[in-house]
């Protein structure tokens, strides 16, 4: 049974995330209703989640901040981000999170987009990680370097 962190501060939301992850057969291990919160929380877990299910919009602690916060308690973390706004998204994606649910969803899509992510291949996440570093170090130019080799 995979394991789920979520990190959500609207009650209606979150009891919906935890409706269709207990049906589909998802452990929930961990509540945050914000950034802060979620690293309080996440460093108490005996058992590490193996995704994290992130909102974009969280009160007191800046979300990316929150994300690269986390990844820098475990890197081997996998975190979908969930929004509203296409905007928004290159921001998470350069803070660390691997994927990206757009709202308003579908629970099939929702599923299969956690499923996915969860089953990844680590070659994969380590090259994304690689990316992730080298375009915050030395821009778009690091990455085109990085996939001529």
């Amino acid at each position: 049974m995979e394991k789920v962190f979520i990190v959500e501060d609207d009650e209606c939301t979150l009891k919906l995330y935890e409706l269709i992850l207990d049906r589909y057969g998802y452990k929930i291990i961990g509540i945050a209703r914000n950034g802060q919160e979620a690293l309080e929380i996440f460093k108490t877990l005996e058992d590490k989640p193996d995704l994290i299910i992130m909102d974009y919009f969280l009160p007191i602690k800046d979300r990316l901040t929150t994300i690269k916060e986390l990844i820098n308690l475990d890197r081997n973390l996998k975190i979908i981000m969930i929004f509203g706004e296409d905007s928004i998204k290159n921001k998470a994606y350069l803070a660390g999170a691997l994927s990206f649910i757009k709202k308003p969803f579908t629970i099939k899509y929702f599923i299969k987009k956690i499923s996915k992510v969860i089953k990844k291949k680590w070659k994969k996440l380590i090259y994304k990680i690689q990316i992730i570093i080298l375009i915050q170090k030395g821009g778009r130019k690091a990455k085109k370097n990085l996939k001529k080799r």
